[in-house]
């Protein structure tokens, strides 16, 4: 059984963890989705929990990813093979003035962009990782997360693919559908 725990907001952090731990150990994988890793740095994450956060799926959309490798990566490697041999402190030092200077500005005003063009970037990112990943069941773990939750569930029900289950704990995973019989 696959479950994501929606956990925007940072709140119930605790709970969560407990209940995601309770479903590794009944041999299940869970995924916590986090809007932010701040409120959880100093929560101990139990074994095979896999933590996501907003920020690390929007790196993974296609524009992001242009412009990191053409702004950030592509003026890095450039220098960095310039830079061999004597001049290799002074190659080092234009790197990091670069990115401290010109990449980064850069790269903060293009995301600045990015999210006026993508406004609603998140709500495909993370319906594109419940079709990655199967997921079963989405468990709701605070009220931030209840809007995207409905939001999803929608979608899901408009899709014709076999959808996974929304739920607020994991006490209620079993299928409460009826049976025939």
């Amino acid at each position: 059984m696959n479950v994501l725990f929606l956990a925007l907001g940072g709140g119930r952090r605790k709970g969560t963890l407990a209940e995601a731990d309770q479903v590794i150990a009944e041999g299940g994988r869970a995924l916590i989705l986090v809007d932010s890793f701040g409120p959880w740095k100093l929560e101990s994450v139990p074994e095979g929990v896999e933590m996501v956060g907003l920020t690390s799926l929007e790196r993974q959309h296609w524009p992001m990813q242009v412009t990191d490798a053409l702004i950030l990566r592509a003026p890095d490697r450039l220098l960095r093979a310039i830079g061999r041999g004597p001049v290799r402190r002074l190659a080092k030092r234009i790197r990091g003035a670069y990115k401290r200077r010109v990449g980064q500005p850069i790269h903060r005003r293009v995301t600045v962009g990015y999210h006026k063009l993508w406004p609603d970037r998140h709500h495909g990112l993370v319906m594109s990782l419940v079709r990655r990943r199967e997921i079963d069941f989405i468990v709701v773990t605070t009220h931030q997360s209840m809007i995207r939750a409905a939001r999803m569930q929608r979608d899901l029900d408009a899709a014709a693919i076999s959808r996974p289950k929304t739920r607020f704990s994991i006490d209620h995973l079993v299928d409460a559908s009826p049976t025939v019989g």
